[in-house]
């Protein structure tokens, strides 16, 4: 062997070392020829060749690992204490030459695992984090109404392995922060464009609600309750949005941005609503009748009837009781013979006078032979 080729056997043997591979058995693996032999000096160069490349290889990996673990404890804020029991991932921070690298087992399949194991254990803990800081950012979009597209959240597959995860969480909290800032000035206009919103819901119910008059009538109806907030509201609405366009274009003209609100402009759809809204149907006036009553008429006093006959008929207690009563038609009835009275022998029997003539009478009822006098009647004069 020659003095060349014990120099490439020995750095064989230093990048075992490094790698943590057994050089006898790799040489025999390999070589499978004694050094005698013409074409060990040929393989010896190539299989340190390799060697190298392989080496080269891992402490590139071996960075790359570093870089990605150390990103995720920037991004968890793990802290130094923590960071102190993996030493190794350390010495790959510094951008030493390769050939400086003469550890042994630096770059062993031990070293190369236990960089794996903590890459694996920061980045699930950032897939979980990255979950929460999801639904904190949903929630302070809803406070601030910030769905429009300019905002929208960098969607993460938990099964999709080609995603990002630290520039996904990074993106979030970039935007948790944007959203504290003008949170304070919009979460009132939020909190009234919600109210607004849903009382134009209840609006475009009821004026398309086809039992509306019977629901407002009928107390008793399943939409009674809600149907009469719902017509009050009809009447306030356009005042509502007023009130809603004037918060909303003070805070356009402060900040120099538009409000956006569940993915669209607020101050458009606030005129659109306006314009939808003001055209009031007619049937939308409605004028509620209260359904009818039963209506219990008590008897009378007798008081109060002979008071309203007076009020009406008032009674002329000189005139006959004959003439005072209205007439009733009778049907004349055949005479009934009546057989006279026996008289007493010693009274002369009585003579028929004529009847006299009532001077309060009227022509019509002188005239009439179908009502005689009644000797009964207390007003009769013989």
């Amino acid at each position: 062997m020659d003095h060349s080729t014990q120099i490439q056997v020995d750095k064989l043997r230093s990048i075992c070392l490094v790698l943590g591979k057994d050089f006898e058995q790799l040489m025999e693996r390999e070589i499978g020829v004694s050094p005698e032999n013409n074409e060990y000096s040929g393989k010896v160069d190539l299989l340190v060749e390799r060697m190298s490349d392989l080496m080269k290889f891992k402490i590139t990996e071996a960075r790359s690992l570093a870089n990605r673990i150390f990103e995720y404890w920037n991004l968890l804020s793990v802290s130094i204490e923590e960071r102190k029991e993996f030493s190794d991932i350390f010495y790959w921070m510094d951008l030493m030459p390769v050939d400086s690298v003469n550890e042994p087992d630096r770059l062993s399949s031990t070293a190369i695992g236990a960089m794996l194991d903590e890459l694996y254990r920061v980045e699930g803990i950032s897939r979980a984090k990255l979950s929460e800081k999801m639904k904190e950012l949903q929630k302070y979009k809803k406070l601030a109404g910030l769905e429009d597209p300019t905002h929208a959240t960098y969607q993460f597959g938990e099964d999709d392995e080609n995603e990002d995860v630290i520039r996904s969480l990074t993106n979030i909290k970039a935007q948790i922060k944007e959203i504290k800032v003008v949170l304070p000035s919009k979460v009132g206009i939020v909190t009234r464009a919600a109210i607004v919103l849903n009382t134009v819901h209840e609006v475009k119910w009821f004026r398309t609600y086809r039992y509306r008059v019977q629901a407002l009538s009928d107390e008793n109806h399943d939409m009674h309750e809600r149907a009469v907030k719902a017509q009050h509201s009809s009447h306030n609405i356009i005042a509502m949005l007023d009130d809603l366009q004037v918060k909303v274009d003070a805070w356009t003209m402060a900040e120099q941005n538009q409000f956006y609100y569940n993915g669209a402009n607020l101050m458009h759809t606030i005129e659109e609503l306006i314009e939808d809204l003001s055209d009031v149907a007619p049937a939308m006036n409605l004028h509620v009748h209260q359904a009818p009553q039963p209506v219990m008429n008590p008897q009378p006093q007798p008081q109060h009837v002979e008071a309203q006959a007076e009020e009406i008929h008032p009674i002329n207690m000189n005139v006959p009781r004959r003439v005072r009563t209205p007439r009733v038609h009778v049907e004349p009835q055949l005479p009934v013979p009546v057989e006279p009275a026996p008289v007493a022998p010693d009274e002369p029997a009585p003579v028929d006078e004529p009847a006299p003539v009532d001077l309060h009478m009227d022509q019509s009822s002188s005239g009439s032979s179908d009502d005689p006098d009644d000797p009964d009647d207390p007003d009769y004069i013989p």
